[in-house]
């Protein structure tokens, strides 16, 4: 079933009733990519979203930033955190925000979705400050990269589609199956939403041209070996299966040592514990909404 005509006009409203915080996580991305930018800049991009804003402010009073004082303000927070590591933060929690439900159609969990995607950002962003690319970039495009399977799922859910009998554990089945359902795959409407967004349209080049190997430039094979840390770490994602490497081949382009990726693995490990512990400890203190 390829939904014709109804396809391009409702992507959009579909994307339209994602969460605001990616969008907002974007734009912060890009703030700190500047160096005119201002706490008081961060500050403001962050307030957009109240409860993006009071999540921020219980980390900064969490066990994991012990401080005498509690933090009553954003700026005070943000002050606290830094702004960097507030990004990661904010970028983990817009993840948990985002990645909230199932995709029975792509027969993958919010849990495993939220996993490799944290994880995939947390590694490029590791690499990155290794190799001297930019970091921010680098982790924005890596977790932003599920947002093409929610819009497509959304589609599947608002036309009642079956799901597919297929085993969606092949990459190649799965994008041909895309095409056949919604004229266009995961991959092209993630682009879309990321321009739609103004991501840098140097990291959004860098996630097109992941999908077509050898990989030439820097960026897009830091990309494919972040997405490989994860499969590394056992939690890579079942609708990926077998796509991605650790080569010696990307390990030049990018200008990685070899003898660093298990070091790397490592850390990647140890910041996705804490992060996890941070949803836990602020997330998951959050009273349910009745």
């Amino acid at each position: 079933m390829f939904l014709p005509n109804q396809s391009a006009e409702e992507w959009l409203t579909v994307a339209s009733k994602l969460p605001m915080a990616p969008a907002i996580f974007s734009r912060l991305s890009d703030l700190l990519s500047r160096p005119s930018t201002t706490l008081e800049d961060v500050v403001t991009t962050v307030q957009l979203d109240p409860i993006l804003t009071a999540r921020v402010v219980r980390v900064a009073n969490s066990p994991l930033y012990q401080r005498g004082e509690p933090v009553v303000s954003i700026t005070d927070a943000i002050a606290y955190i830094g702004t960097q590591e507030t990004s990661q933060i904010v970028g983990v929690l817009v993840a948990d925000k985002l990645f909230a439900q199932d995709l029975p159609h792509y027969k993958t969990s919010c849990d495993a979705l939220w996993n490799g995607c944290v994880a995939s950002a947390i590694s490029a962003r590791v690499i990155a400050g290794r190799v001297g690319l930019a970091e921010g970039e680098c982790y924005t495009i890596s977790l932003l990269r599920g947002i093409g399977w929610l819009v497509l799922e959304g589609f599947a859910q608002n036309h009642d589609l079956p799901i597919s009998s297929l085993q969606f554990n092949d990459p190649v089945i799965i994008a041909k199956w895309e095409r056949e359902v919604f004229g266009m795959t995961a991959a092209d409407t993630t682009l879309r939403i990321l321009n739609l967004w103004n991501l840098s349209p140097v990291a959004i080049a860098s996630l097109r041209r992941l999908e077509k190997k050898p990989y030439r430039d820097p960026m897009t094979a830091l990309l494919a070996v972040a997405n490989a840390v994860v499969d590394r770490l056992g939690i890579g994602l079942e609708i990926e299966r077998g796509r991605w490497a650790i080569t010696p081949v990307e390990l030049k382009v990018i200008g990685l040592d070899p003898a660093q990726m298990d070091e790397i693995i490592h850390e990647v490990k140890f910041e996705l514990e804490k992060m996890r512990k941070i949803v836990g400890e602020v997330v998951g203190a959050e009273p349910l909404v009745p």
